[in-house]
């Protein structure tokens, strides 16, 4: 039997949302977990005052997503009018107390006469009071411990970003949170390290959602319980105060340095791919005491694959010619001494090869190589161990890979 829906209601200042959170919502609204049956809609009051810290951060952003972000955008505005047209609206103007802002008390009645499994919070300031306590597992919202997303932890050298799904307290205690992850800072551009980490972000509520659907209240909660602990350099209010202008400045000065000397040494200097390898028994072996396989001038390898076959070991490899801007796939052989001879191309095509997957069946070995460009999936015979590679069929055409 199908659990049913989990019932929804979104927080909102206006329908007007950024991209990532608008992609959250169409596949929570798309999936079989959850429904939002309610909108509380925030009335107009003025403006938002920022900080000058705050505004600095936000210029120097904007005109950094201009020269950074290429293809989709994050924080691109779009309309969740049209998503959500089938959910019921509920008009509020919260009053704004020491603890944050609550909401009226013929408001809270409305609102829970909808009998709300979650509150989704995108907008409005910080809540505080019987709003917390109105669904039945709470108001979930997005966070990171730093605003704008992406930008602090460029400028102050991070080497990760994180973003959280959490659940506001319903007894002032410290929020919980419910997922996180962290991903690796891009350090030459806050904007394009925040839209990275925010279109990486949009899939955790809707999994999130799921999850509750799937496993139930009491085991969802129960594992949520659990990973608490490691989650606890994440628990935080949020209440991040921007450096002086003064100090953001000296940031951002020697961020543009950086990305200058980067620049320059992309001109005069070349990326090397190349290969590693260790045949000792230890599994735990630094990776400084590895041997190190270089390729020829204007050549690349990437992708190996590894077939130990009579005492030697066979690295399959995608060996990219920069001349050619074209990848193939090639062959290298390591004996037991851990002696390299030369590599040796195995199959070449007129599009790009990459991720050969070789494998033995019936005594005979096979490669499928990676031919998305080709839009195909290919099935090679190796008749000649390992050097020659024979088209044995095709196991999939005009295959779109994304």
């Amino acid at each position: 039997m199908d659990s049913p829906k989990l019932n929804l209601g979104l927080l909102l200042d206006t329908y007007l949302v950024p991209a990532w959170i608008y992609t959250a919502i169409e596949r929570t609204v798309d999936s079989e977990a959850a429904q939002f049956s309610l909108v509380v809609l925030r009335e107009p009051d003025g403006k938002v005052l920022r900080g000058k810290g705050e505004l600095v951060a936000r210029w120097y952003t904007a005109i950094d997503e201009k020269v950074f972000v290429r293809g989709s955008r994050a924080t691109e505005p779009k309309s969740l009018k049209k998503l959500l047209a089938k959910a019921a609206v509920i008009p509020v103007k919260p009053i704004h107390t020491e603890m944050g802002y609550s909401l009226r008390e013929y408001d809270l009645k409305k609102i829970k006469s909808f009998d709300l499994d979650i509150l989704i919070r995108v907008g409005f300031d910080p809540l505080c009071g019987q709003i917390l306590s109105c669904p039945c597992y709470g108001v979930w919202e997005y966070f990171s411990p730093c605003r704008p997303y992406g930008y602090w932890e460029v400028m102050q050298g991070s080497t990760s970003t994180q973003m959280a799904i959490r659940m506001l307290p319903k007894d002032g205690g410290p929020a919980r949170i419910l997922f996180s992850a962290a991903a690796l800072t891009y350090p030459f551009s806050p904007a394009r390290n925040a839209n990275r980490s925010l279109w990486k972000a949009a899939s955790f509520l809707p999994r999130q959602l799921g999850a509750l659907g799937t496993q139930g209240e009491e085991r969802y909660f129960q594992q949520i319980k659990t990973q608490d602990e490691g989650n606890s350099s994440f628990i935080s209010d949020g209440k991040f105060q921007p450096p002086s202008i003064a100090a953001q400045a000296g940031w951002i000065g020697r961020l543009l340095v950086k990305n200058a000397k980067e620049m320059l040494s992309r001109k005069l200097t070349r990326d090397a791919w190349f290969l590693m390898y260790d045949l000792s028994e230890n599994e735990a072996t630094p990776f400084h005491d590895y041997r190190k396989i270089i390729p020829p001038p204007n050549r690349f390898w990437a992708d190996p694959h590894v077939v130990q076959k009579d005492n030697s070991y066979y690295i399959f490899f995608e060996e990219f010619d920069a001349l050619e801007k074209r990848g193939h796939i090639s062959v290298l052989t390591v004996n037991a001494n851990g002696q390299v001879q030369d590599s040796v191309p195995v199959l070449k095509q007129s599009y790009h090869l990459s991720y050969p997957c070789v494998f033995e069946w019936n005594g005979r070995f096979y490669m499928v190589p990676e031919s998305s460009e080709h839009r195909t999936i290919d099935l090679y015979e190796c008749v000649e161990f390992p050097r020659s590679e024979e088209h044995t069929s095709e196991l999939q055409s005009q295959f779109r890979i994304s």
